[in-house]
């Protein structure tokens, strides 16, 4: 058996070595290399805007905020949610158009081109129960109850 002291001396007189140190010494060989690696492209060639766009992700904190501000931006923007689906009649596909309000306007529906106004809007939880849907009830597949008939959303 070998003391820890021991064990750490032959890590020392090793003779372990890794490429790392080769690739690290071609690499840093020639610089336009080295850009091509770091960037994907060399800097000579890029256009103004693009050289500024990567300067800014450089600095990843300053990015990433960017980043979560943009999206923060781009949800509040969203004011519905637009769903469609259709009914068969006498061999004829009719379209259903659903537009449900995420604010305090009713919800609208849409059959054969006649627009309908609605307060609320269910879900058919099973055969006879339905309840009051909200946002995080609707996707595409789940089952809405329009004027008493259980409709699929098919499309978002």
């Amino acid at each position: 058996f070998k003391t820890v002291a021991e064990m750490s001396d032959d890590k020392d007189n090793s003779t372990f070595k890794t490429d790392s140190d080769n690739i690290m010494d071609s690499v840093d060989s020639d610089s336009n290399t080295k850009e091509e690696h770091k960037f994907g492209a060399n800097e000579i060639d890029m256009d103004p805007e693009e050289r500024q766009k990567r300067e800014e992700m450089k600095d990843f904190d300053t990015y990433l905020r960017k980043v979560l501000d943009d999206s923060i931006v781009k949800k509040s923007e969203i004011t519905c949610l637009n769903f469609e689906s259709w009914f068969v009649e006498n061999g004829i596909k009719h379209p259903i158009k659903i537009k449900y309000q995420l604010g305090s306007k009713p919800h609208e529906i849409t059959i054969l081109e006649k627009k309908y106004q609605l307060k609320e809007l269910y879900i058919c939880d099973s055969i006879k129960s339905t309840r009051v849907a909200n946002l995080w009830d609707l996707f595409v597949g789940a089952k809405v109850d329009v004027f008493g008939k259980p409709t699929i959303l098919k499309k978002c």
